[in-house]
């Protein structure tokens, strides 16, 4: 097995084990509400912004190559760009398929699942604010 592979495959593993987690999840339990899913997704993705501005000044953040498959995404700390895209494709899954789940199966909280999934996006933007904040 190559690094590559292995690589690849852990990034799946991940993706998988978040995913599945949150999509596992009894939403029927859960009192969150649309403004809590605004809030929570806001300052996640305002959180991580500020946070990679802030660990730029210490860190030479790699921006070239965020979505490689064959570069390393973890520790967090060492490559912070390539951890958050894997774990916002992560929570965008998992909310997508909780989603799915709540409307066809149980009928669970479907505002649960789009809060991931607005958090996933958030942390996204949040991603693509800081690139560009950090090529000026």
């Amino acid at each position: 097995m190559t690094r590559d592979h292995v690589l690849l495959s852990a990034r799946a593993g991940v993706i998988a084990l978040i995913a599945s987690v949150i999509v596992l999840y009894d939403s029927a339990h859960s009192n969150i509400n649309g403004l809590g899913c605004l809030v929570i997704s806001s300052a996640a993705g305002v959180s991580l912004c500020i946070w990679l501005r802030t660990i730029e000044r210490h860190l030479k953040l790699n921006w070239s190559e965020p979505l490689s498959l064959k570069q390393p995404f973890f520790p967090m700390n060492r490559y912070p760009v390539r951890y958050w895209v894997v774990i916002s494709i992560s929570m965008l899954m998992g909310g997508i398929g909780n989603v799915l789940k709540a409307l066809f199966q149980d009928g669970g909280n479907v505002i649960f699942g789009f809060t991931f999934i607005f958090t996933g996006l958030a942390l996204m933007v949040a991603l693509l604010v800081a690139r560009v904040m950090a090529e000026r």
